[in-house]
């Protein structure tokens, strides 16, 4: 298992964060007991993990510099067999 990804982004000041994990499988990883595992209950104040969905590809926005030396957003494509989760955490003061 390779964690390609895992945010959590507030949207607003004094709000919950929300954001994506995703995970790449490798030869021999059980994707339901990672799936298990990830979206299991957890106290109110840790991360969870929900909406698990299954895909072979997927492209995300990655910051990188261009030529001229400036940050720009570009396409990153990350292909397998790749798990993808909605991410929560509670806004701790």
């Amino acid at each position: 298992m390779k964690k390609i990804f895992d945010n959590c982004k507030q949207a607003r000041r004094y709000g919950p964060s929300t954001g994506k994990c995703l995970i790449q499988l490798e030869s021999g990883d059980n994707a339901k007991e990672i799936i298990k595992e990830y979206t299991k209950t957890r106290e109110w104040y840790e991360r969870t993990y929900s909406n698990p969905q299954r895909f072979s590809e997927y492209t995300y926005k990655v910051p990188k510099k261009n030529e001229n030396g400036q940050w720009e957003l570009v396409d990153e494509i990350v292909k397998g067999d790749l798990i993808l989760f909605d991410t929560y955490e509670e806004y701790l003061d």
